[in-house]
C-alpha cells in the first residue's frame, strides 16, 4: 500500500480522490456510500480543477432504496400489512414509498448549502445550451413577417429561461439520469413504471443482484461525469480520471467484494468506466493476470503504455501489475497539470462565448449601431438621424445631412409633422458585392424630398415637415425590421404623417406594407410599379398604399401597344409569335418585379408565348445560394442561365423582339449576348427598371435597346423656379452625374401631396384641436383619397376618392430607345397617358415633320 500511496500521492488535490483503508466498512453499500454517498469523497469540490466534482444521482437513489430495508416504520404491523419491506404489489407499500421519495428529495434541496451550489452548478450547465437557442429563437422570430421585435424578444427570453429552468429542475431531481435504470440489465426499471415502486423492488432485491446495479449505477455516473455531451457539459473540461485507493482486507471483505463485483460488471457489460484504481497486494490477484502488462515502479512508462493499448482494444479487463522491493525514490513526482487546466480553462471560454457571445451579438446588433438600430449583413438598418452611427454610403451622406440640418432649423414650438424616408441608405461592405442602380435611385428620392421639405418650411404655413431615415440595407432586405421601428415610433409620436419610398418591387417590400399598414400610416411609393405589392391583405390591396408611378399592368399596355406599332421603327407591327419574354427568375422567391410584369404582359396581349425563365448566379458569391432547400436547389438545377435562353428565343425561337422583364444587374450580359447570338435585327424591349442606367450611359453600343420610362429622361429646364434642376447643380460632380431624376421627381412630389394634404388638415381642424390630440397620419390618410389634381414636377396627378388603388392618375409613360452607333444618348419614341380606364400612346413618327 505504501507504493500506491506513493504513486497517488502527487495527484490527491488535483483530482476526484479517495483512499479506503481495509477495516470499519461494513459492507459493499457502505463502501459505495463513502465513494459515492451524499458526502462521498469522490464528490468532494476538487480546487484548482475549475470544474464541478462529478454528481452521483444514480448510486444515491440506489442507496436510498437500500436504506429503507432497515427503516421499517413504527406504524407498520407486518400480521396486517405484510413483510417489510413490503411486496411491490402492495398499494399500501407503493404510498409509503412514495411519500419516503419525497421526503427525501425534499431533504436533499431544502435551504442547505450543498442543495444551493448543486442547483448553481446545474443552472450553469443548461444555461450555455439554451442561452442561445433563445437567442436564435428571437431573430429567427424577428425575420418572420409582421412580428413586432418586442414579441420576438419575449419569445427568445421564453425560450431562454424555460430551457434553462426546465433543464436545471430535471438535472437537480433526476429525472434525466433515471432513465438509465430502463437500459441496463440489473433489475431493470419496467416501461412507466413510477420511481418509487422501482425503488421498492430494489429494496426487496437479492443482495448479489443489488450489488451489482449499485456498482454499476456508480460507474454510469461517471461515465456521465466524463461522457462527451452533444450539449456543452463539464465532460468536455476534464481531464483527469478520478483516483481510488483500496487498501485489500480480508477475504470477503467489502474492498475485496466491490473488486470482485466491479470485474464481473465490466466483464458483463463490456463498458469501462473513467476511474483509475490502485490495490495494494502482497502477491498480484491470480484474476488479475490475464494477459495483463507486467512491471515495475521504474518501468512504469512502458508498462502503461501497454495499458493504454489494451484500452484502445477495449479489452476487459483493463490492469496492470506494478512489482516493487519498497525502494522508492526520495524526489517527489511533479505531475503535467497543465494540459488538464488549460483543458477546463477552454471549456469554461467555450461557455462563456456561448452565453455572451449572442447576448452580445443581440444587444450589440442595437448598441453597436445605436439606438432603434441593428447590425444586419454588415450594415446598421433601423430607424435613425445620427449619421455617425448609420454609417450611410458617401454617395447620400451629403443630401442626408442637409436634411439634418433642415429638420434642425424648426422652430421647437412649431407643430411638426414628421416624414419616413423608407429606403437603402447603406450597401454591403464587401467591394465586389453590387447594389446595382439602388444608390443613384435613393439619391434622387433624398433630393427630391429635401427640395421639397425645404420649399414648404420656408413658407411658413402651420406646419414644418421633418424627414427621418428608416434605413432598410441592401436590396431591402431589413425592410421588415425598419418598417417595425417606424411602427413603434408611431405609436408615440402623434405627429408622425406618413412612409415615403418603398421604391423596389420585393416580398420585403410587402412585409414592411403589411406592417406599417398595421400602424395607419399613408405610404407612398416612388417607384415601386408591381401590381402585386400593395396586395398584402389576400387579393385586396392595402387602403394605405398609395403609388406614384405607373404600374406594371399600365406599362404592360404601352409596351403591347408599342409592339404592334413596330417599336422604334415604327411600321407594320410585330406578330405576338415573334416576341420572346425573358423574365428573371428569383430562387429565393423574394423578387416579385419581373414576375409581375411578365404576368401583366400576358394578360395585356394573351396570344404572347409562354415567357423563358432565367436566373444568373453573381460570379462574386461562389456560396449564394447555399441555404436554400434541397427542393429549391433542385429546382434551380432545372433552370436555365440568360445565355441559353437567349439562344433559344433568336436561333430557336426567330425572335424579332427580346423583352426583357429582369433587373439591370444583368442588362450589359444581356446586350452581349443578343449581340453574339442573334440577327442584327432583333431588338430589345425593357420596362421602367433599365431608365436609370439607360439615361446614364454615355452611349448603348449593343442593339436596339428600347424602353419604357415613368418620367421624361431628356427633359431639359433652364427655367429659375426649376428646383429640383437647381439642387443637382448643386450637388458633388460625382453625385450630380449618377442621380436618377425619375427617382428625384417622383419622391417630390410624393411629399408634395402630403404637404397638400398637411394644409388641408390644418384648415379643417382648430388650432385648438391640432395642439392637442390630433393623429397627423389619419389626417393626412383621409385627404390623400380624394386628392385634388396637383400639377406635380413628373406631371399632373391626384388620388381618387372610390378606388381601392390608390394610384396617381393620370400618368405619362414615354417611350425611348438606344441603338448602336447613335450620338444622343437616347432618343424619344413616344408618349402614353395612363387613366384607370385605358393606355392612349402616341408615337414621335406620326408627327409631322418640322
Amino acid at each position: 500500500m505504501r507504493t500506491a500511496r506513493w504513486l497517488t500521492k502527487p495527484f490527491e488535490d488535483h483530482l476526484p480522490f479517495a483512499d479506503i483503508p481495509a477495516g470499519n466498512i461494513k459492507d459493499l453499500p457502505d463502501l459505495v456510500d463513502r465513494l459515492a454517498g451524499e458526502n462521498g469523497q469522490l464528490g468532494a469540490p476538487v480546487n484548482g480543477s475549475f470544474l464541478p466534482a462529478p454528481r452521483f444521482p444514480l448510486a444515491q437513489f440506489v442507496l436510498w432504496a437500500l436504506a429503507q430495508r432497515d427503516d421499517r416504520p413504527e406504524h407498520w404491523d407486518e400480521t396486517q400489512r405484510g413483510q417489510w419491506p413490503p411486496d411491490p404489489h402492495s398499494r399500501v407499500g407503493q404510498r409509503e414509498f412514495k411519500e419516503r421519495l419525497k421526503d427525501w428529495r425534499w431533504d436533499r434541496a431544502k435551504g442547505t448549502h450543498r442543495a444551493l451550489v448543486t442547483s448553481a452548478d446545474f443552472v450553469a450547465r443548461a444555461a450555455p445550451t439554451w442561452v442561445p437557442a433563445g437567442i436564435v429563437t428571437a431573430l429567427g422570430a424577428n425575420w418572420i413577417a409582421d412580428y413586432a421585435i418586442l414579441v420576438s424578444g419575449i419569445t427568445g427570453a421564453a425560450v431562454a429561461v424555460a430551457g434553462t429552468v426546465g433543464q436545471a429542475w430535471l438535472s437537480i431531481r433526476g429525472s434525466i439520469f433515471n432513465r438509465w435504470f430502463k437500459r441496463q440489465p440489473y433489475l431493470t426499471r419496467k416501461p412507466f413504471e413510477k420511481l418509487w415502486k422501482y425503488g421498492l423492488r430494489v429494496a426487496r432485491a437479492p443482495k448479489d443482484e443489488v450489488e451489482r446495479l449499485l456498482v454499476h449505477a456508480m460507474f454510469e455516473d461517471l461515465r456521465q461525469a466524463y461522457k462527451k455531451w452533444p450539449i456543452p457539459w463539464p465532460s468536455w473540461g476534464r481531464g483527469l480520471y478520478c483516483l481510488l485507493v483500496l487498501e485489500p482486507g480480508e477475504p470477503d471483505s467489502a474492498n475485496d467484494r466491490f473488486l470482485d463485483v466491479m470485474r464481473k460488471v465490466i466483464d458483463e457489460t463490456g463498458r469501462f468506466v473513467p476511474l483509475v484504481v490502485l490495490v495494494g497486494s502482497v502477491q498480484a490477484d491470480p484474476v488479475e493476470m490475464r494477459s495483463v502488462p507486467e512491471g515495475t515502479v521504474q518501468s512504469f512508462g512502458e508498462v502503461a503504455a501497454q495499458w493504454r493499448q489494451i484500452g484502445d482494444l477495449r479489452i476487459p479487463p483493463l490492469s496492470m501489475v506494478l512489482r516493487t522491493t519498497g525502494d522508492l525514490s526520495s524526489v517527489p513526482y511533479t505531475p503535467r497539470l497543465i494540459p488538464a487546466r488549460a483543458r477546463a480553462w477552454f471549456y469554461w471560454a467555450v461557455v462563456l462565448s456561448l452565453v455572451a457571445a449572442p447576448l452580445a451579438y443581440a444587444g450589440g446588433n442595437t448598441l453597436g449601431c445605436g439606438r432603434e438600430l441593428r447590425e444586419e449583413y454588415g450594415q446598421c438598418v433601423g430607424l435613425s438621424d445620427d449619421l455617425d452611427q448609420l454609417d450611410p454610403d458617401s454617395l447620400v451622406r451629403g443630401v442626408l445631412k442637409a436634411i439634418n440640418d433642415e429638420n434642425a432649423d424648426i422652430p421647437p414650438d412649431a407643430p411638426t409633422a414628421t416624414v419616413f424616408y423608407l429606403g437603402p441608405l447603406t450597401k454591403d461592405k464587401d467591394p465586389t458585392s453590387k447594389s446595382g442602380d439602388q444608390l443613384n435611385g435613393v439619391l434622387g428620392e433624398l433630393v427630391g424630398l429635401h427640395t421639397r421639405q425645404r420649399e414648404y418650411n420656408d413658407q411658413k404655413s402651420y406646419w414644418r415637415v421633418r424627414v427621418e431615415f428608416a434605413n432598410v440595407g441592401q436590396d431591402f432586405r431589413s425592410a421588415s425590421y425598419a418598417a417595425q421601428m417606424v411602427e413603434e415610433r408611431a405609436k408615440g409620436d402623434r405627429g408622425a404623417a406618413a412612409v415615403i419610398g418603398l421604391a423596389w418591387s420585393r416580398k420585403e417590400t410587402q412585409e414592411a406594407i403589411k406592417i406599417l399598414g398595421r400602424a395607419q400610416l399613408p405610404m407612398l411609393s416612388t417607384t415601386n410599379t408591381a401590381d402585386a405589392t400593395p396586395k398584402v391583405n389576400g387579393n385586396l390591396n392595402s387602403p394605405y398604399f398609395f403609388r406614384m408611378a405607373a404600374p406594371n399592368s399600365a406599362q404592360a399596355k404601352a409596351m403591347v401597344r408599342w409592339i404592334e406599332h413596330g417599336l422604334s421603327d415604327g411600321g407594320p407591327g410585330i406578330s405576338p409569335a415573334k416576341v420572346a419574354i425573358l423574365e428573371q427568375w428569383d430562387p429565393y422567391g423574394r423578387d416579385i418585379y419581373s414576375e409581375d410584369l411578365t404576368r401583366e404582359l400576358r394578360i395585356a396581349l394573351p396570344e404572347l408565348p409562354e415567357a423563358l425563365p432565367f436566373f444568373e448566379k453573381q460570379k462574386n458569391s461562389p456560396d449564394e445560394f447555399q441555404d436554400l432547400s434541397d427542393e429549391q436547389k433542385e429546382l434551380l438545377d432545372d433552370q436555365k442561365d440568360l445565355l441559353e435562353q437567349v439562344r433559344v428565343a433568336c436561333e430557336v425561337n426567330k425572335a424579332e423582339v427580346l423583352v426583357y422583364t429582369g433587373r439591370t444587374t444583368f442588362l450589359d450580359v444581356l446586350g452581349d449576348y443578343v449581340r453574339n447570338k442573334c440577327n442584327p435585327s432583333v431588338q430589345i424591349l425593357a420596362g421602367d427598371e433599365v431608365t436609370v442606367t439607360m439615361a446614364g450611359a454615355a452611349k448603348w453600343s449593343r442593339p436596339q435597346m428600347n424602353f419604357v420610362s415613368l418620367t421624361n429622361v431628356l427633359q431639359q429646364s433652364n427655367e429659375e423656379d426649376d428646383s429640383i434642376g437647381l439642387a443637382v447643380q448643386g450637388l458633388p460632380m460625382e453625385a450630380a452625374s449618377v442621380i436618377s431624376l425619375v427617382h428625384a421627381h417622383l419622391a417630390y412630389d410624393a411629399l408634395w401631396a402630403v404637404t397638400y394634404a398637411l394644409n388641408e388638415l390644418s384648415r379643417q381642424q382648430t388650432p385648438e384641436t391640432v395642439k392637442s390630440d390630433l393623429d397627423v397620419a389619419a389626417g393626412v390618410h383621409y385627404n390623400l383619397r380624394g386628392l385634388s389634381p396637383i400639377n406635380g414636377t413628373s406631371g399632373w396627378f391626384s388620388f381618387e376618392s372610390g378606388s381601392t388603388d390608390h394610384t396617381a392618375t393620370p400618368r405619362t409613360l414615354w417611350l425611348f430607345s438606344a441603338g448602336a452607333g447613335q450620338i444622343e444618348k437616347v432618343q424619344k419614341r413616344g408618349e402614353c397617358t395612363v387613366t384607370p380606364q385605358k393606355v392612349d400612346c402616341r408615337y414621335m413618327d406620326q408627327l409631322p415633320a418640322k
